[in-house]
This record gives structure tokens, C-alpha cells and sequence, in this order.
């Protein structure tokens, strides 16, 4: 049936298969590039992340990069997974996280149709090649961060009190 069918079970199928669809294709997308060499500015932060210790003249021990903690944290982490290769691996994961904040966020502000047009944004500009999203550059964790704050605060503002304070929280932490 069209749009009018109100089953609940045909609710949430519409929505959850296009967004699984925009995922699958951000991650399709990505999948060419996870076993290139690195560029140069995910090259570097990996290097600081192996070689970040205590010591040292800066926050990161002997080497000095502009970038927060955070970012630092994520390509150790994903150093730690599967060498050079886990900073794209957690890269696709990092653009589902993002498409999945996008559609949170759009379903809340347009419904079904405004959850899949934000997924499907979301997906073509997380793994477009000309914005060089082959790669994981700062920008990529701190958006689906913002994306995944943004849908947490919509939802907690629009939804019940007992969730109000978790979603509140997690829209802080990210």
C-alpha cells in the first residue's frame, strides 16, 4: 500500500529500509578507499597517536598537532583494531553513525520523508569524493558528533520525560 497504510508495522518499515539503504550506500561508497594509503593528515594524526605518551613539552608528549584529544583517541583506537587500515574501517563506521544521527534528526523535524531525504544528504556527503570523504579527517567524527548531539536533543525535546535527561546527556557528551 501507499503512504496511507497506518499499520504500525508498515510505519516503520518505509523509513528503517530507506535509511538501512542511505548506510549501505555511504559505507558502499567508502568501501573502494579503506585499504589505500593514508593522506597525509590521517598519516600524521596516527603518528601522534602512536607516539602520544605523558611526557613532553606538549599536551600529545614530543610531537604537537592542533586537533583535540578526542580525534587522537579515535585513530589510536582504530590503530589498535587493524593498523592504518582500521582508521577507514572505523571510518565506515563512523559515516553510519552520522546517517543515523542525520535521519534521527530528520525524522523529528519532517517525519518520514524528512528521515530519509536527511539520511540520503547525509550518506552523499559522508562519502562523496569530491569533499575527500574517502578519507577520515578531522571533520568526519566531529560531524556525526554534532549529527548524533542534534538528533539526541530534537528527540529529547519532543519526546517522554524519563528519556529527556539520557538523550539530554548523551546530546552533552557528544
Amino acid at each position: 500500500m501507499a503512504d496511507t497504510d497506518l499499520r504500525p508495522g508498515r510505519l516503520r518499515q518505509g523509513p528503517a529500509r530507506l535509511i538501512m539503504a542511505c548506510v549501505l550506500l555511504a559505507i558502499a561508497l567508502r568501501a573502494p578507499f579503506v585499504g589505500d594509503p593514508l593522506d597525509r593528515d590521517e598519516a600524521g594524526y596516527l603518528l601522534v597517536a602512536r607516539h602520544w605518551h605523558g611526557d613532553g613539552p606538549h599536551l600529545y608528549g614530543d610531537l604537537w598537532v592542533d586537533r583535540p584529544p578526542l580525534l587522537i583517541l579515535y585513530y589510536r583506537l582504530s590503530d589498535s583494531i587493524a593498523g592504518e587500515t582500521g582508521v577507514r574501517l572505523l571510518g565506515c563506521l563512523v559515516v553510519t553513525l552520522l546517517v543515523l544521527g542525520a535521519a534521527l534528526a530528520g525524522r523529528q523535524l519532517g517525519g518520514k520523508a524528512g528521515a530519509g531525504w536527511a539520511g540520503l544528504i547525509a550518506a552523499a556527503l559522508g562519502s562523496s569524493y569530491a569533499l575527500a570523504a574517502e578519507t577520515v579527517n578531522a571533520e568526519l567524527p566531529a560531524a556525526a558528533l554534532v549529527m548524533v548531539s542534534c538528533a539526541s536533543t530534537l528527540t529529547a525535546v519532543r519526546g517522554r520525560v524519563r528519556t529527556q535527561y539520557v538523550l539530554g546527556l548523551v546530546a552533552g557528551v557528544s
